[in-house]
């Protein structure tokens, strides 16, 4: 990293967290959903194969998330990270979050999104070893995004 480089990846990996779990109030195009797919891919494997994969070729969902995620090609991962926070920021504008009670826990859901907005929440509980690719350590490596209901990445699309 040069100098003027910041390391997004502890802010990144609370986005994708957040993003993981979020509820939006409308839902997000699939345009935007393969936007944050995209620059997910790129920011935790870099530039996508050069060859299709034989399981993208016969799945149109799966063929669009790899175009999308080969439209990033040359994109540095850093740079990725720091476009997938702005780009989960416009759509959670965009698109509101469904309104929830709190549960009564020690910071109410709304803190809490307060808190990941801002970059200043950091997920006490997980595993530092957890791999970037897998915020919550399940091998779910898509992480695109739009809580469960994310057509680009279900395949719904």
């Amino acid at each position: 990293m040069t100098s003027g480089d910041e390391d997004h990846t502890p802010r990144f990996r609370t986005k994708v967290t957040f993003m993981k779990t979020w509820k939006p109030a409308n839902p997000p195009s699939n345009r935007d959903r393969l936007e944050l797919y995209a620059l997910h891919k790129q920011a935790i494997s870099g530039d996508a194969p050069t060859t299709v994969p034989s399981s993208v070729a016969n799945s149109a969902p799966e063929k669009a998330k790899y175009q999308a995620w080969k439209s990033k090609q040359g994109m540095p991962m850093q740079q990725a990270m720091q476009q997938y926070m702005h780009e989960a920021e416009r759509q959670i504008r965009m698109y509101g979050t469904t309104p929830s009670i709190p549960t009564g826990g020690s910071n109410s859901q709304q803190q809490q999104q307060q808190m990941v907005q801002s970059g200043d929440a950091t997920n006490k509980s997980s595993n530092p070893q957890t791999p970037l690719n897998t915020p919550n350590g399940n091998s779910n490596s898509d992480g695109g995004g739009g809580g469960g209901n994310n057509e680009a990445n279900s395949g719904n699309g």
